[in-house]
């Protein structure tokens, strides 16, 4: 009659991996590369040859499966490399686990488990928001506030924004390419919010503009860009007699005539337009 065996006793001999952060700015900041900080450190396992797992009762081990924080990474077995692998840590409240498990040729496993310290950290956020004075005057008043993600080490606050060029603009006609420099701002920070005064910007009004804006702190960089429309007033009297509705005045006036009316849209009238000498 068949039989069926079952091979007991039988689970991959492994107990020791190691694992470092490899990212340079993150281990400046945390002066230890067995701490991460989230979605900026990047972790690195290994287990290394002379810890390689053994398979027993003459199987051979066929793979390591390697897991933490929701990502898995799978790499052959070799006897006579360290195998190793890289993954970025994502963001997490708290610490995080990661398992590196050994399997072998029958499928047999040997599962070793080692908790990893990781520091939240998320990138700066900015917000940016621009208007024409009068809704079409040449001056433009730009306001701008941030956030930024505290990183404690130790208790030691290890984040930081430059007061003096942690916020910068630049900006650009929309029909063009060509940017300007980029400008700094002075900032204020209270708690974990970047605090920017309001600034004014002169740019013409005949025109369109982008302006964008950046928030660094010892990590991350973003940006944000806004545009600003060409002026458009409801009701604009120029000095020289020329009136427009719902836009800056477009034609020249003739010479000799002591006024001029434009309207950007559809004119109705209750009543004859008459012309008088």
């Amino acid at each position: 009659a068949d039989r069926t065996l079952t091979i007991v006793n039988a689970d991959p001999t492994f107990s020791v991996f190691t694992h470092k952060d490899v990212n340079v700015k993150a281990v400046g900041i945390t002066g230890n590369n067995q701490k991460y900080i989230g979605d900026a450190s990047e972790i690195e396992i290994k287990v290394a040859k002379t810890d390689k797992a053994v398979g027993k009762k003459n199987a051979e081990i066929k793979n390591y499966i390697f897991r933490f924080l929701g990502v898995e990474l799978t790499q052959p077995y070799s006897a006579t490399e360290d195998v190793v692998v890289k993954g970025k840590i994502p963001n997490t409240t708290s610490g995080a686990t990661v398992f590196v498990t050994a399997i072998d040729s029958r499928g047999k496993r040997t599962e070793v488990v080692k908790n990893i310290d990781v520091i939240p950290y998320s990138k700066p956020s900015l917000a940016v928001s621009g208007a024409r004075d009068n809704g079409f005057d040449k001056n433009t008043t730009i306001k701008v506030s941030g956030t930024f993600s505290q990183i404690l080490v130790g208790g030691v606050e290890k984040n930081k924004i430059s007061l003096t060029d942690g916020v910068q603009y630049r900006h650009k006609s929309t029909s063009t390419t060509t940017w300007s420099q980029w400008f700094s701002r002075p900032c204020t920070i209270s708690d974990d919010k970047v605090n920017v005064a309001n600034f004014t910007l002169e740019l013409d009004s005949s025109q369109g503009y982008d302006i964008e804006v950046k928030l660094t702190d010892v990590l991350s960089t973003v940006s944000e860009t806004i545009q600003i429309s060409a002026g458009s007033p409801l009701f604009f009297v120029g000095t020289d007699g020329r009136i427009t509705i719902g836009d800056i005045p477009r034609k020249t006036k003739p010479n000799g005539k002591k006024g001029q009316l434009e309207v950007n849209g559809d004119a109705y009238a209750n009543g004859n337009i008459r012309r008088y000498r």
